[in-house]
């Protein structure tokens, strides 16, 4: 929804933003059970006692998968290259299916002018 913040009174606000945060739960409620049905149905294809064992099937979803995390840390790479400047540098150090994990010191260098402290490193990199 899009809200005039300006016009908005305080009890205004504080009502919008809760009724924001129900909409976020209530998305990822329904992402949460379609990524459960989804992996179950993946499983079914997998499994040579289901009625849907399709291990062709099943192949294409592990490497289409593959793939596209291969393309996500390619295009990560290609990024951080650009923005820090650097060439050639691998800012991937892993990737799985839910998450790929970043090297990220040259974005604590250029961000602080020293060493920062630890406890301030993290909320940084959250905003980064």
């Amino acid at each position: 929804m899009k809200y005039n913040v300006q016009k908005m009174s305080d009890d205004e606000l504080i009502s919008a933003l809760n009724k924001e945060k129900l909409l976020a739960r209530q998305y990822d409620i329904k992402q949460q059970c379609k990524k459960i049905a989804l992996n179950s149905m993946y499983g079914s294809l997998g499994n040579e006692y289901s009625r849907w064992f399709d291990v062709g099937i099943a192949e294409a979803i592990t490497l289409s998968g593959q793939l596209s995390i291969q393309w996500i840390g390619e295009a990560l790479n290609r990024h951080l290259n650009k923005l820090f400047k650097t060439t050639g540098e691998d800012y991937v150090i892993a990737s799985d299916t839910d998450s790929v994990y970043l090297k990220l010191g040259q974005a604590v260098q250029q961000g602080f002018k020293t060493t920062p402290e630890p406890e301030k490193v993290v909320p940084f990199l959250d905003k980064f």
